[in-house]
């Protein structure tokens, strides 16, 4: 009778464990679907933003009253165009 005693709490333990681990399978399968799901809306969000941001440097060059108006947002352009232009230079010199 102990041998039955014993088969049934191994069963009852082995299915806890199987539980257990699919539960586990489970979660990491929804963190897997939200991880990929951030990268595809931060790879959107930096497309909008390149997108954006050409279009404010298309506009700020070509309408002298907007500079005067926002001197803020053409010193940030002018300092985008600054950083972009060294950092080529330090990739050519590499």
């Amino acid at each position: 009778m102990k041998l039955f005693d014993w088969l049934g709490a191994a069963r009852r333990v082995n299915d806890e464990v199987n539980a257990d681990a699919i539960r586990i399978a489970a979660l990491e399968l929804a963190l897997r679907q939200a991880n990929l799901k951030a990268m595809i809306w931060q790879t959107k969000a930096e497309d909008l933003q390149d997108k954006l941001d050409e279009a404010c440097e298309r506009v700020f060059a070509q309408d002298a009253e907007l500079q005067h108006t926002m001197p803020l947002v053409a010193y940030a352009l002018r300092q985008k165009a600054n950083r972009a232009r060294y950092d080529e230079k330090r990739r050519a010199a590499k």
